[in-house]
């Protein structure tokens, strides 16, 4: 299984936690992804920003390549993170 890491940066903790359940929903209707979350990061709150974070799962590295590509500049997309945090 690959793993891609999506982390949203908002101005509130409303905005951030509603843009990545937004993008959660979408994704958990395309086949072959697994999408775990909306969940806070880490770090929820840094330098005034409020952080969330999806984690989406696929057997087909190609699948999250293109997941990747596809989502907005205000998305940091980690593709096979070194930790969840």
């Amino acid at each position: 299984v690959n793993l891609l890491k999506l982390t949203y940066a908002g101005a509130t903790r409303e905005e951030a936690q509603a843009a990545t359940a937004k993008l959660g929903t979408t994704l958990k209707g395309r086949p072959g992804l697994t999408v775990v979350g909306p969940a806070p990061a880490f770090l929820e709150t840094l330098h005034g920003k409020y952080y969330w974070q999806l984690a989406v799962k696929s057997s087909r590295r190609s699948s999250l390549v293109e997941v990747a590509r596809s989502v907005p500049d205000t998305w940091t997309a980690d593709l096979d993170p070194s930790n969840l945090l």
